[in-house]
């Protein structure tokens, strides 16, 4: 995403100061821009320019390392907002009871 740890850094604030902590499930959550869908969007600055992203894949890019483009980033804790990296996992697909797990 960021090839200047500059630009990575400031990424990086802008998203943790988009977000809160829940003291009760260690959720990082989003309190920025939301999809239609219910899931957490923020623009940032990338080296090709201004870039979409959900929030959970800019969470992950910024805090854990590459997403390759065919892959999804998935909240374990079942949170659509979570941003905590801890939390986040790479998938192929959601599973089709995800949402639908206790």
């Amino acid at each position: 995403m960021n090839s200047d740890p500059d630009l990575k850094a400031r990424n990086q604030r802008k998203l943790l100061i988009n977000t809160h902590r829940e003291a009760d499930t260690d959720c990082l959550v989003w309190d920025g821009q939301i999809s239609n869908a219910g899931y957490g969007r923020v623009m940032l600055k990338t080296d090709q320019g201004n870039k979409m992203l959900s929030a959970s894949r800019a969470a992950f890019q910024l805090f854990v390392g590459p997403v390759h483009k065919d892959k999804m980033v998935l909240q374990r804790c079942r949170n659509r907002l979570c941003v905590n990296p801890d939390h986040l996992e790479l998938v192929d697909e959601i599973p089709h009871d995800y949402w639908h797990r206790g």
